[in-house]
């Protein structure tokens, strides 16, 4: 079993959970595992796939929803496709599909580049605001 550090993990809305995690990098098939657990746990949906670039446009939509709230994110725009796929882990991207629509996603930064935190991530899960509202965060929150 895998031994992740979370530091405080940060619940808005229940829609949005950032968390540091602590994964050795040759454990990168356990951090996927972690991931594919906290999106079922979180979504109730029937299938989780590995993000692929022809979702970016649903995820970018789904961030973007996020972001209008003022609650998911200090960040005031979408980034472009090249500059998100640069900044997250390729092994570790996960999309919430229910009846073939793309309703969340999942995906791990690394939180720096410097050799003494190789493996250190943050986490990030998004819910599309169509699937917000139904229960799927007051479960995952345990209210």
């Amino acid at each position: 079993m895998m031994k992740a550090q979370v530091a405080a993990p940060v619940t808005v809305n229940c829609f949005l959970l950032l968390a540091a995690v602590v994964v050795k990098p040759q454990k990168v098939l356990l951090a996927r595992n972690l991931l594919n657990f906290i999106v079922t746990k979180f979504f109730f949906m029937t299938e989780v796939r590995p993000m692929l670039p022809e979702h970016w446009e649903d995820v970018k939509k789904i961030y973007e929803e996020g972001i209008v709230t003022g609650n998911a994110t200090f960040q005031t725009s979408a980034p472009s496709w090249e500059e998100w796929n640069n900044s997250h882990l390729p092994s570790c991207r996960l999309i919430a599909v229910d009846v073939n629509k793309v309703i969340g996603w999942a995906a791990l930064t690394p939180v720096s580049g410097r050799c003494v935190y190789a493996g250190v991530a943050e986490v990030s899960v998004y819910v599309a605001e169509e699937a917000r509202g139904k229960g799927i965060g007051k479960n995952y929150c345990g209210r």
